[in-house]
């Protein structure tokens, strides 16, 4: 569990060098661009720490609060990895749109 608190760390540490200019997507942007990336990288880093969903292929954004999960993995997998959205405080809708086999 260790190395993935290093992972998230590392996350935040780029995120900080880089100014944010990732956020650039217009689902992305909102007003408080700050706390909407923060809560990307407390999603992803919960993701991480799981197991269940650590090896996931899902991307995380966030927009005042709203984060959509986007990627591709089982339906356990996405409606784990959308209960541990939900837990991140701040969290105010989680939107799973998440490709899993048969959906």
């Amino acid at each position: 569990m260790g190395s993935h608190r290093r992972l998230a760390a590392a996350l935040v540490g780029a995120l900080l060098v880089t100014g944010c200019s990732h956020l650039a997507s217009d689902w992305r942007m909102g007003r408080d661009t700050t706390a909407d990336a923060t809560l990307v990288t407390k999603v992803k880093a919960r993701l991480l720490d799981d197991p269940a969903t650590a090896a996931m292929d899902v991307r995380v954004a966030a927009r005042e609060g709203r984060v959509r999960l986007t990627g591709s993995s089982t339906r356990e997998q996405a409606d784990r990895a959308v209960r541990i959205a939900k837990a991140v405080p701040g969290v105010k809708q989680v939107d799973d749109d998440i490709h899993t086999p048969n959906s």
